[in-house]
């Protein structure tokens, strides 16, 4: 990537509008694209802001680092609230059947 060029961020299956419709946890307001990109650029370059910088790959305190991440405490909740809505159209499923 170069200096000054646009970052092409991938595109979703759903709207907002779409997940807020069907009760998924919302995104805090402040996680902008411009916060997001900025949170990546510091994750690349601040020990502080980015614990991995000088850890393995293959020490569990990387993967506890990683988890303790407020985007993947997001997708975390976004998992759970799928599985909720996949287990009652299960449930759903079997009393049509």
């Amino acid at each position: 990537m170069t200096a000054g060029a646009p970052v092409r961020l991938p595109k979703g299956h759903m709207s907002q509008e779409e997940f807020d419709a069907l009760g998924y946890p919302s995104i805090p307001s402040h996680w902008t694209k411009e916060w997001m990109l900025e949170q990546i650029e510091l994750e690349k370059v601040d020990p502080r802001v980015n614990p991995n910088l000088l850890l393995e790959e293959t020490s569990q305190e990387f993967w506890d680092n990683m988890s303790r991440k407020p985007y993947a405490k997001a997708i975390l909740k976004s998992e759970r609230h799928w599985s909720k809505r996949r287990n009652a159209w299960l449930r759903q499923f079997e009393q049509v059947e």
